[in-house]
């Protein structure tokens, strides 16, 4: 009895540690992208004066930001900031117009990251579904070794419960 709770619980293990190992790869590429999607906060971008506004456009961690969500370099993400900040310096006077600039081009970069998370998911797709697969495949060897495992304890337990029934009664038996 012990040994079989020794094999489920061994057999649950592993297919625990691969199963959690393919949902933790799945998880990891929603989390990084998913941070790199929220962590742009348009109102928090487009809030304030115009001077704060052209201070976060070209505050380099909001350009580490944009390249991380958008699969960008850094320099291609603080080019399309610049020509955004630009834009805000043209409509300096009117504060209104300069925050409508910030949530239009954000609006762009937010398009291109979403572009960026289905070619990521593509891109995983076939790590995941090989990982699907190869726990399927040791659930199945799980449940073959544990089948065939039974089955040799079980004749092993017939033959020592006969032989000890024969020697209590003094009948010799032969088991096949």
């Amino acid at each position: 009895m012990l040994s079989l709770i020794l094999i489920l619980y061994l057999a649950a293990s592993g297919v625990g540690l691969v199963a959690s190992g393919a949902f933790n790869l799945a998880g990891q590429t929603a989390r990084a992208v998913g941070s790199s999607l929220g962590s742009m906060d348009v109102d928090s971008l487009s809030s304030g004066n115009v001077d704060d506004i052209l201070g976060k456009l070209r505050d380099p961690q909001t350009a580490a930001t944009v390249a991380a969500a958008t699969g960008t370099s850094r320099e291609e993400a603080a080019r399309r900031l610049q020509q955004m900040s630009q834009r805000v310096e043209a409509a300096r006077n009117n504060p209104a117009e300069a925050s409508a600039e910030v949530r239009r081009g954000m609006a762009t970069i937010a398009a291109q990251a979403k572009r960026n998370l289905s070619r990521t998911a593509a891109e995983v797709k076939p790590e995941a579904t090989t990982t699907a697969w190869l726990t399927f495949a040791a659930l199945v060897l799980s449940l073959l070794a544990s089948i065939f495992g039974a089955a040799a304890g079980r004749r092993g337990a017939a033959r020592r419960a006969v032989r000890g029934t024969a020697a209590d009664s003094g009948v010799t038996m032969t088991l096949r």
